[in-house]
């Protein structure tokens, strides 16, 4: 009766399968234990199929695939009417449309596909690119593109490298005559721009040390003579330094924030950060001389949690690579602070050398040969100097600043020029 039932109504029937066992109990925990065996298998499909995603030549092929499908969409109405070109990639466009409009704009007729981008190549990256940071991006190259997960310098920079050269350039006579070959040339080399924000530096600590065309009496210091106070003149940038080392010290936890391994930088990193501050607060504070075991003791951990996925034989050998990562470190970070002295020393060789140029020319009784002297030292000591102080505060930004926290790992974006609009 039910058979007939069921036929009638074009139903198929469908009988209990051979592997199932007449005992009503047993055949629940057996389908239970199928449908667990099933759901392992897609589980084990699906973490296949997320493998081949990643898989770089999985990646290529597909999109191979997606490039011959927009042609096959697109070839039967395109490319008998008109003369074509393939043309690749990247745009910063917010949205798509907006670089179609722009196209259109332009009276180029142009069909526009946006693929992923192939897994094995990353993006190119921009950096800051206003009028003020634009002349410092020489310097910044110089070292190389900052990545993804990288700070761009080139902000800083418009601040960092005006200070240090002024500051070893004191002169506001100097600065003037910068200032104005940067502003007579600008058009013939845009790559001087930069002299001129360092030539208003170099006049405005002139002027924070008296100094002019080497005078050292014609204007009064705002601040203070350099050879009467040399050892402020030597701390001051070394405090400078250490502020900028601090600060590319954040960068490089900033960076790793970014690239997801913040906690590793947090038991490593962060350590030899706070025992440098302490080794550098403790003469003046000596209450916080407790923290450095503390400090230590944090350093060690994380470096043992670290390798602790190495066998117990081998975490005493980690543990002594860790000492030594450790002095090394802090020994590098001592090395780029005295190098900040330079800075200073190199202030205190230019109040020399004018007082040396005043010397001689007030050695000499006409005043025709008192003033050629004068202008020929002068000439003298803007281009040896200038030169000098250039290639230290280059040299300062690149391997005592840049070295703490940027690898240089990315490619620079280039835009092509705008294609002229049609009237």
């Amino acid at each position: 009766m039910v058979r007939r039932m069921v036929l009638e109504h074009g139903c198929e029937p469908v009988g209990i399968p051979s592997w199932l066992s007449n005992d009503r109990g047993q055949q629940g925990r057996d389908i239970d234990s199928l449908r667990r065996d099933k759901q392992a298998r897609l589980e084990e499909i699906e973490g296949e199929l997320a493998q081949l995603r990643t898989d770089p030549k999985i990646a290529t092929a597909h999109a191979n695939l997606e490039t011959l499908a927009w042609y096959l969409e697109h070839a039967a109405r395109q490319l008998g009417a008109h003369d074509l070109c393939h043309i690749t990639g990247w745009t910063i466009a917010p949205e798509p449309s907006q670089l179609q409009q722009r196209l259109w704009d332009a009276d180029i007729r142009a069909i526009l596909r946006f693929p992923e981008p192939p897994p094995t190549v990353s993006s190119p990256v921009m950096t800051l690119d206003t009028w003020w940071a634009q002349p410092f991006q020489p310097l910044l190259l110089m070292w190389g593109t900052p990545g993804h997960t990288e700070v761009d310098p080139s902000g800083v920079l418009a601040l960092i490298v005006p200070l240090l050269f002024g500051y070893m350039f004191p002169d506001v006579g100097h600065g003037l005559m910068l200032v104005a070959f940067a502003m007579l040339f600008w058009w013939r080399w845009p790559q001087i721009r930069f002299l001129l924000p360092c030539g208003l530096s170099a006049m405005l600590f002139g002027l924070l040390f008296g100094d002019l065309f080497g005078f050292d009496t014609l204007i009064p210091a705002l601040w203070m003579k350099p050879l009467e106070a040399p050892m402020i003149v030597l701390g001051v940038p070394m405090l400078f330094g250490v502020l900028l080392l601090l600060l590319g010290l954040v960068f490089a936890g900033l960076e790793a924030q970014w690239r997801g391994t913040l906690q590793q930088w947090l038991q490593v990193d962060a350590a030899v950060l706070v025992l440098y501050l302490l080794l550098l607060l403790t003469p003046f504070v000596h209450e916080i001389l407790w923290l450095a075991p503390l400090a230590l003791l944090h350093y060690f951990v994380g470096s043992a949690m670290q390798a602790r996925e190495q066998r117990l034989a081998a975490l005493g050998a980690a543990l002594g690579e860790a000492l030594g990562r450790l002095l090394l470190s802090l020994f590098e970070l001592a090395l780029n602070t005295l190098s900040f002295l330079r800075v200073g020393a190199f202030a205190l060789a230019h109040a020399a050398l004018s007082h040396a140029i005043m010397t001689l020319a007030d050695s000499v009784q006409h005043p025709m040969g008192w003033l050629l002297i004068l202008v020929l030292g002068n000439l003298f000591a803007v281009v040896l100097e200038g030169l000098i102080v250039f290639v230290q505060t280059t040299r300062l930004v690149l391997f005592e600043f840049f070295i703490r926290f940027l690898h240089a790992d990315g490619r620079i974006y280039q835009p092509v020029h705008q294609p002229p609009t049609t009237q």
